[in-house]
């Protein structure tokens, strides 16, 4: 009887493993191999996961660079009118023309900046629900601001892996400045106007840095003034 019975046990064991199609349908059945088979759902869905995400990176680079090439051949008709503005006989309404149509170009470049990709602004940084740029009346004229961050939006891709899927407004429309940057394009090409700069350190001691363009004519021509002020300040 007792065989039988093991025998019995062993049968639905086996009818129970063709029904479901599993061999292990309970962590008795095979404690070892139970506990591999749940580590490796969990690494299969990990991989899962990751494939998700790299696919949702390569969707948001692809409508990026989508966008980048709209801005390039907007920058390419840009220069073409400036040349053409520049060189050659252009009378009156010609000049209008042209400064119309910049103005258009310029309009195209705010809307390709506040493109969106799945209700996210591309170029917001890590701020993708904030709109990034807007125009602004200025006692300069109209100008363009950034209301975004500088951090990019990034994508987990792997266990230890991160990749940078958004490039951030300020990296895309405005240079970074250096100590090699030259002053006349600082402020969207405003320039800084000639003045003082007071300096007073920490002991009360003070300085006057005299910013005048020419003699200088880098941000570094700045940073060696200050430097050179003789006050306990370093820029």
């Amino acid at each position: 009887l007792h065989d039988i019975m093991s025998i019995e046990r062993r049968m639905a064991k086996v009818t129970n493993q063709i029904a479901t199609g599993r061999r292990i349908n309970y962590f008795h059945d095979d404690p070892t191999s139970m506990a591999l088979t749940i580590s490796y759902e969990t690494v299969s869905h990990e991989a899962d996961n990751y494939m998700r995400q790299v696919n949702s990176a390569r969707s948001w680079l692809d409508e990026t660079d989508s966008v980048m090439q709209q801005m390039s051949s907007a920058i390419r008709r840009t220069k073409d009118l400036a040349i053409k503005g520049a060189n050659g006989p252009n009378d009156d309404d010609s000049h209008t023309a042209i400064a119309q149509e910049i103005g258009q170009l310029i309009d195209q470049m705010v809307a390709l900046g506040n493109a969106q990709y799945d209700g996210r602004y591309i170029f917001s940084g890590q701020k993708v629900e904030t709109r990034p740029f807007s125009k602004t009346v200025t006692a300069f004229g109209e100008t363009v601001e950034y209301n975004g961050d500088n951090n990019p939006l990034t994508r987990r891709v792997g266990p230890s892996t991160y990749i940078d899927v958004s490039t951030p407004g300020m990296e895309v429309f405005y240079p970074p400045v250096t100590k090699s940057t030259d002053l006349s394009v600082i402020k969207a090409g405003d320039g800084i106007p000639n003045g003082d700069i007071e300096i007073i350190d920490k002991t009360g001691a003070a300085a006057t840095v005299a910013i005048a363009t020419p003699p200088m004519t880098t941000v570094d021509d700045v940073i060696n003034a200050i430097n050179g002020s003789g006050v306990g300040v370093f820029a």
